[in-house]
């Protein structure tokens, strides 16, 4: 046997069909080079050989988070928490804005987020007028935790030019107080839009959330991760690259870009596989009804899925429920029907609320699903007051997905999500709230298909199982080390299972404290 660099020795879960248990894991040259017993690998041990025994603790491939915004996400922990474990109120967050007003200049502008209607008293967002109150010298803008909705107060209203004679921007509404017509503060959907006039973040500001946001990856066991924001192009591949190369993200990174942008990276020779050190994905569509219709509209939408799917792009989908959800599954047969491929693996991203019928399409046009496991735990208590009873069978639904030989991966949508793997699959498997209520039970995953959600099919979904997912030789050696079993542990402290360390390529880059 090849001599090892490194040796764990634990109760390894392989996610490997072939040996799905194992009692070490040997790492050469940054590879998995052994799995097996922990006699039989420690026999290779040479002077130089490091050993990790880690006892009874789980080793398992590193998560991959398959649709997460990494820019945001690093935006988000600079700005002022108004998420639901932060505030109750709107003086609350009333409260937060002010302190934050205190701490810096008049006329610099204030970014918060994570703020959800749904768990505020009256179930009402907040207004420009209530965030005038808190913050009148600064301009706000509070993002909602979905990512598609924020509110901004009206010195923010003024410098982006908002006022009762502004139009409605393409797929997205200004909420307008119905008996003056003027603006509320809210805007819904078009944030792609919106973002685009609200000034940068200076460079050291990013810089320092990506930072944060990347050692949250690591603590979360999270070695890869793809960047699903719709409007990536070149620049953004720049900016991810150079943070890779300086060491902020050290988890894998993939991104995915716009249908506008796909020219560009193809003039590269990079349609699939990487550029630098950031590796390039699939082309990212939304697909929504903010404005109240489907778009982009049906001739679009195919025109863009079929320019992707012939330069040899995997395309992404945005598609929540409903006409979306039916539109992009729609338009992706059409084009298929036009141009069969072979392992295209086409992703439909989110699919919370699907129908009989759709799961069938997806299982016949061999669609992969990236969806949020996490959002039954954090949003499951919203979930059973708005979703009509009669669709709450159909919502996230997992195991049917899975029953029907759909390949569902999962991910956070972070900054949406909850980042930590270990609640998404604790949602997977037992399908509680954060409330203690259970939604759609019908759906509940086992263990070891939610952990494959997280590892062997998230890596399916991204075309990395070539070296992904599984612990297997020649594999990369990307692991985690936890702190309990997830697949032998009672199923509802999975979401309480400690990351103790995290190796990428045989190298520990987080360790608990």
């Amino acid at each position: 046997m090849t001599p090892a660099d490194l040796i764990l020795v634990g109760a390894v879960i392989t996610m490997s069909p072939g040996l799905p248990r194992a009692e070490a894991v040997a790492v050469r040259d940054g590879a998995i080079a052994a799995v097996g017993t922990a006699s039989e690998l420690l026999a290779s041990k040479v002077p130089g050989t490091k050993v990790f025994d880690c006892g009874n603790r789980a080793v398992v491939p590193g998560f991959i988070d398959a649709h997460c915004h990494i820019l945001s996400s690093a935006a988000a922990r600079l700005s002022v928490d108004c998420s639901p474990q932060a505030v109750r109120s709107i003086p609350d967050i009333q409260a937060r804005l002010r302190a934050k007003a205190i701490e810096v200049s008049r006329g610099v502008w204030i970014r918060a987020t994570g703020y959800n209607e749904f768990y505020l008293p009256g179930k009402r967002h907040p207004t420009r007028h209530d965030l005038d109150v808190a913050a009148p010298s600064n301009p706000v803008r509070l993002m909602h935790r979905s990512g598609h909705a924020c509110v901004l107060n009206s010195m923010a209203m003024s410098l982006l030019g908002i006022d009762a004679s502004t139009e409605d921007p393409p797929g997205g509404v200004i909420e307008r107080d119905p008996a003056t017509g003027e603006p509320t503060g809210l805007l819904l959907g078009a944030m792609d839009y919106w973002g685009g006039r609200f000034p940068r973040l200076a460079e050291d500001e990013v810089a320092c959330g990506v930072n944060a946001f990347g050692e949250e990856l690591l603590a979360s066991g999270i070695t890869s991760v793809v960047d699903a924001t719709a409007t990536n192009g070149y620049e953004e591949w720049r900016v991810l690259d150079g943070f890779c190369r300086c060491g902020y993200l050290r988890s894998r990174v993939s991104m995915m870009v716009s249908p506008k942008a796909m020219g560009d990276f193809c003039e590269c020779g990079a349609a699939v596989g990487a550029m630098g050190m950031v590796r390039i994905g699939g082309v990212k569509i939304v697909v929504d009804e903010s404005s109240g219709d489907v778009l982009p509209a049906p001739v679009d939408l195919e025109e863009m899925l079929m320019s992707a799917h012939a330069a040899g792009f995997q395309t992404a989908q945005h598609a929540v429920e409903g006409r979306p959800l039916e539109a992009a599954v729609g338009a992706l047969a059409k084009v298929l029907a036009k141009m069969p491929g072979r392992d295209h693996r086409h992703r439909i991203e989110h699919c919370s609320l699907c129908p009989p019928e759709v799961r069938q399409s997806l299982k016949d046009l061999g669609l992969v699903v990236v969806s949020q496991p996490a959002f039954v735990y954090q949003n499951g208590e919203r979930y059973l007051q708005t979703v009509a009873s009669r669709d709450i069978s159909y919502l996230y639904p997992f195991g049917e997905l899975l029953r029907d030989g759909v390949v569902v991966a999962a991910s956070s949508d972070s900054p949406t999500g909850a980042i930590s793997p270990l609640i998404g699959i604790c949602a997977a498997v037992t399908r509680t709230a954060e409330n203690g209520q259970t939604v759609g039970i019908g759906q509940a995953v086992e263990p070891e298909q939610a952990l494959a959600m997280y590892t062997r099919y998230a890596a399916f979904a991204t075309f990395s199982d070539g070296s992904l997912g599984i612990l297997a030789p020649g594999r990369r050696a990307d692991m985690v080390v936890l702190s309990d079993d997830p697949l032998s542990c009672p199923e509802g402290r999975i979401k309480d299972i400690r990351v103790e360390m995290t190796l990428i390529d045989g190298r520990v880059v987080y360790e608990s404290g």
